[in-house]
């Protein structure tokens, strides 16, 4: 066997990328080189933006302006009119003071219910999509229908003059409503759809009306309608919303404005009435309470003779004071008497002194000497004395008038002696007297304490009633006034405008031809790269 060797052949290497990346003065040449490719690209292009910028129906913008206040809550007091002068402050709004409120009152602007009611108010479920342009002078919606129906209506122009309809339904093939002339009334599905009566020389051909389900024009809604605040340091608030249909697109923004307003001012003063109503309810209830409390108050000091017990806790003291000093005053009054009396019956007993001298002492003691009757009873003794001694110098003690003037000394002495022992029994029953007020004086104020207490605790509910009941008439009356001053929470600044039908927001012709003719190099210089890769 003998092994022959093929000769070797060049293979044809496959085609790799550069190993040395291109200068830019390269790749400037290349570009150059295909010049046409990249203007045919380009070219292509910008016939193609400005075909679609001409031929798409153009969208009118609509805008509103709303300043919306600073709300004001009753209930929280000092703590809302602390935030509001926060929210005064430069420099606040970096710290989101004021912020949370405006953000609240744009989320109810955006809210499904807001949406909801402009959706049926302005029959937003009705679309025009051919002819385009404004609804109103295409067709009149007289009555809306059901609101999870959807459909497509077509009215193709027919020989007779009139419009043949037909109608698509999702699921469902497509079906004839028969015919409608110009200015007749087309039912489907519960909506009454008048078309208007076009003149002679502008009947559109045909005619195309879009039938959405509520939630979806709802939906379209609330997606389409721009909100925002137009500055971060202002209350201002712009809203805008784009529709082919001018006059609609304004018509949908001042509903939206027009909801809101009516929403807040009813949830305001429907606010206000609620804290009216509930303090007038609140009010009534401590008025009940208070009576009732005074009531018991009256019944108590009626019932116990309780009319002021600070100041009747102040005469008993002082009349229990006046009482013991008199108690005391009397019984040692008393028991000096007494050990007088004692010390005198003790002298006359053992006979040694004259009786009537030792009864004479009485005239010394303190209390019985500055006795009117005493002095003048112990000066008739001085005078009788003096007689007797004077008769005594020139007669006997048997004389006959010594013996008299004797015997009127002894029984004035008797007298005095039953003066002394007249007084002692008059000082027993000023003593027994004394103790007597005093007892009664103690057990008025052994009592006084639990007395004093229950008139406490009686006045003290009273007065806390009374100081509530105060309370709640002043909130009540200054309710009442900010209900009857109240402002809006929310002024319209600028309305929604019908655009000028030169001024459409979408498209902008001279902005997309030079957006498409810088879309349409770069797609050529792209193309002629490619190119000159795979060449």
């Amino acid at each position: 066997l003998t092994v022959r060797e093929e000769p070797q052949t060049a293979r044809e290497e496959p085609r790799t990328l550069r190993e040395e990346p291109l200068t830019l003065r390269e790749l400037t040449h290349r570009l150059v080189a295909q010049w046409l490719l990249v203007a045919g690209v380009a070219l292509a292009a910008l016939i193609a933006v400005a075909a679609w910028t001409f031929l798409v129906t153009p969208r009118y913008e609509s805008t509103a302006v709303l300043w919306i206040q600073q709300q004001q809550e009753s209930g929280l007091g000092a703590m809302a009119g602390l935030a509001q002068a926060a929210s005064s402050v430069p420099g606040s709004s970096l710290l989101g003071l004021g912020r949370e409120d405006l953000d609240t009152q744009v989320g109810v602007l955006q809210s499904f219910r807001i949406a909801a009611a402009v959706v049926d108010s302005t029959a937003l479920m009705v679309e025009v999509g051919t002819p385009a342009g404004i609804r109103g002078k295409v067709v009149e919606i007289e009555a809306l229908g059901d609101p999870d129906r959807e459909g497509k209506l077509t009215l193709k122009r027919s020989q007779a003059g009139g419009y043949d309809v037909t109608v698509e339904e999702p699921h469902e093939s497509r079906r004839s409503l028969g015919s409608v002339a110009s200015g007749g009334v087309l039912d489907f599905a519960g909506y009454r759809l008048r078309l208007a009566d076009f003149p002679p020389d502008s009947v559109p051909s045909k005619i195309r009306i879009h039938v959405l389900p509520r939630y979806e024009a709802v939906k379209q809604l609330r997606k389409h309608m721009d909100i925002r605040r137009q500055e971060s340091t202002s209350r201002l608030v712009e809203l805008a919303y784009q529709l082919p249909d001018r006059e609609m697109a304004a018509t949908v923004l001042n509903g939206v404005v027009a909801e809101y307003v009516a929403y807040k001012t009813h949830a305001d003063r429907s606010d206000s009435r609620y804290t009216v109503t509930e303090l007038r309810r609140q009010v009534a209830a401590e008025a009940d309470s208070l009576a009732i409390a005074e009531e018991r108050l009256r019944s108590y000091q009626e019932r116990a003779d309780v009319v002021a017990p600070e100041e009747e806790a102040k005469e008993q003291v002082g009349r229990q004071a006046e009482l013991l000093l008199a108690q005391d005053k009397l019984q040692v009054e008393r028991t000096g008497l007494a050990q007088l009396l004692a010390v005198i019956d003790e002298h006359a007993a053992a006979r040694e002194t004259d009786p009537t001298v030792a009864y004479r002492q009485l005239a010394t003691f303190p209390s019985l000497i500055t006795n009117r009757a005493i002095q003048d009873l112990l000066a008739a003794l001085l005078d009788l004395e003096n007689e007797r001694s004077a008769l005594l110098s020139r007669r006997t003690e048997q004389s006959r008038d010594v013996v008299q003037i004797t015997e009127r000394i002894t029984g004035m002495e008797e007298e005095l002696r039953r003066l002394g022992t007249n007084y002692l029994e008059s000082l027993d029953e000023q003593l027994s007297s004394t103790s007597g007020g005093l007892e009664r004086v103690n057990d008025v104020l052994r009592t006084y304490p639990e007395r004093q207490m229950a008139y406490l605790r009686l006045y003290r509910d009273r007065t806390m009633l009374n100081e509530g009941y105060l309370i709640l008439q002043r909130q009540l009356r200054l309710a009442e006034v900010q209900e009857a001053i109240r402002s809006e929470g929310v002024r319209v600044v600028d309305p929604a405008r019908v655009a000028h039908k030169d001024d459409p927001e979408f498209p902008k012709p001279w902005v997309n031809l030079f957006l498409g003719l810088v879309l349409g190099l770069a797609a050529g210089v792209g193309a002629a790269l490619v190119r000159d890769f795979w060449r």
